[in-house]
């Protein structure tokens, strides 16, 4: 078991929406609540996770070197206490392991690339 953080790229779409960031329901509704215009409008407050310089952390359990017949059944979650106490400890500045993004090729690119090489 680990807790793993991964750096946040939110993005914008062709419609206007916000991706990559989750919202946060707790001011949203407050917002909803004093502006009825918001609501009709369903705009929402996203979290931004500035006090972590938008690293977003989750508990993982790796179990691919543990030796337990049936495993794929098995699965770990930690509760609502466990999550509030870990959300503390991370907001105080503690910080965990931070994956390194993935690196995503653009076939279309790579094509052009190869092409001006030859």
């Amino acid at each position: 078991m680990g807790i793993i953080g991964r750096k946040q790229k939110p993005k914008i779409d062709s419609e206007g929406n916000i991706l990559g960031l989750s919202p946060n329901w707790q001011k949203t509704y407050q917002l909803w609540k004093n502006n009825p215009q918001a609501k009709e409008e369903k705009r929402l407050i996203y979290n931004t996770n500035e006090e972590t310089s938008g690293i977003r952390y989750k508990c993982k359990w790796i179990n691919n070197k543990i030796m337990i017949a049936n495993k794929s059944y098995y699965s770990f979650r930690l509760t609502m206490t466990n999550k509030r106490i870990l959300a503390k400890v991370i907001q105080t500045g503690k910080e965990f392991l931070v994956e390194k993004p993935k690196l995503r090729v653009n076939m279309e690119i790579l094509k052009q690339i190869r092409n001006e090489s030859k």
